[in-house]
C-alpha cells in the first residue's frame, strides 16, 4: 500500500560461523533481493486498524483496506520500474504510472520526485525496517536494527530481527520481528500538521480538539519473503498516549495499530 520514502539504513549484528549441527546457511539475496520479471504483475491486498481507549474517552477506530496492484514495465541493475494501481475500499482507483524502486530498496520515485519509504509494509522487501541481513542466514539467525526515523505506525527505536525458517527450493524466507521506541510515528505527524484539528471524543459524547502526546511504543510480528516479494506481513503495535487539550484537560489512553497485508496474485511466482 501506497506512501514511499528515502534512505539510510542500518547497523546490523550478524552471527559467526555455524555451530556443528546448526541448520545450513543461504545467502541471503536469493530471498531478499527482489527478483522480478518485465510484465510481470504483483497484487496486494492489505488491511489496517487504528484504535485507542483509555479512562474517560469514548473508544476510537478507523480501519482501513484495499488492493495495490503493481505491473513490471523495466529491471536494470539500478532500479525496477512499474505502474502502480492502488484501490482503497470505497474511493477512486489512484494509479502511479512510472513509479520505480531504486537497488537500496528503500528509495521510492514518482514524478521526478524521489522519498524514503517508510511503509510498515510494501510490494517488495524494506531493508529501512528490516535492517541488512548476514551473508548467511538459517533458522535461529538475527540481527539488531536501529530504525533512526519515524515510519508509518511506529517510532525511531530498536527492533530485534530473527529467522523463523526458509525455504532454499522456493526462495522463500519467514522473519519475525520485535521493537520498541518511544515517540511520533508518520502518520502521527500527520495527524497533527493536517489542515483538520485533531479531535477526541470524552465519555460523555463532548468532542475535544486535542494534541497527541506519545509515549513507549512496542511492536511485532511475522513476515514471509519470496524472492524479494512480500507474500504476507502481519505486524501489531501498542503505544502509550497522552491527549491534552486546549484547556488543559489532559487523558491518558493505549493506542493500538495493526496492518495485514498478503499477496494476492503474482504472474512470476512459477519455479525457476
Amino acid at each position: 500500500m501506497g506512501r514511499r520514502v528515502v534512505a539510510a539504513v542500518l547497523a546490523f549484528v550478524a552471527g559467526g560461523a555455524v555451530a556443528a549441527g546448526a541448520p545450513a546457511a543461504s545467502p541471503h539475496p536469493d530471498y531478499l533481493k527482489p527478483q522480478v520479471r518485465v510484465g510481470e504483475q504483483i497484487t496486494d491486498v492489505y488491511a489496517k486498524s487504528v484504535s485507542w481507549s483509555g479512562p474517560g474517552l469514548k473508544g476510537h477506530v478507523a480501519r482501513y483496506s484495499g488492493t495495490s496492484t503493481y505491473t513490471v514495465t523495466s529491471v536494470e541493475a539500478g532500479a525496477i520500474a512499474f505502474d502502480e494501481l492502488d484501490r482503497a475500499d470505497g474511493r477512486p482507483s489512484s494509479p502511479a504510472v512510472g513509479a520505480k524502486v531504486l537497488a537500496d530498496g528503500n528509495t521510492w520515485c514518482f514524478n521526478g520526485e524521489c522519498r524514503i519509504n517508510d511503509q510498515t509494509s510494501g510490494v517488495f522487501f524494506i531493508p529501512l525496517l528490516w535492517g541488512t541481513a548476514p551473508e548467511e542466514v538459517h533458522a535461529g539467525s538475527a540481527w539488531r536494527v536501529e530504525i533512526d526515523k519515524p515510519w508509518e505506525i511506529g517510532p525511531e527505536g530498536e527492533e530485534q530481527v530473527r529467522v523463523v525458517d526458509t525455504d532454499p527450493v522456493n526462495g522463500a524466507i519467514t522473519l519475525m520481528r520485535h521493537g520498541t521506541g518511544e515517540g511520533w510515528s508518520s502518520d502521527e505527524l500527520r495527524w497533527v500538521r493536517g489542515k483538520t484539528p485533531f479531535q477526541i471524543t470524552t465519555a460523555d459524547g463532548e468532542q475535544v480538539v486535542a494534541r497527541p502526546h506519545p509515549g513507549t511504543a512496542t511492536w511485532s510480528g511475522y513476515t514471509t519473503i519470496r524472492r524479494g516479494v512480500i507474500v504476507s506481513d502481519e505486524i501489531m503495535l501498542t503505544q502509550q498516549m497522552e491527549f491534552v487539550a486546549r484547556d488543559g484537560r489532559s487523558w491518558h489512553a493505549e493506542l493500538r495499530v495493526y496492518t495485514l497485508l498478503d499477496l494476492a496474485s503474482d504472474t512470476g511466482a512459477i519455479p525457476r
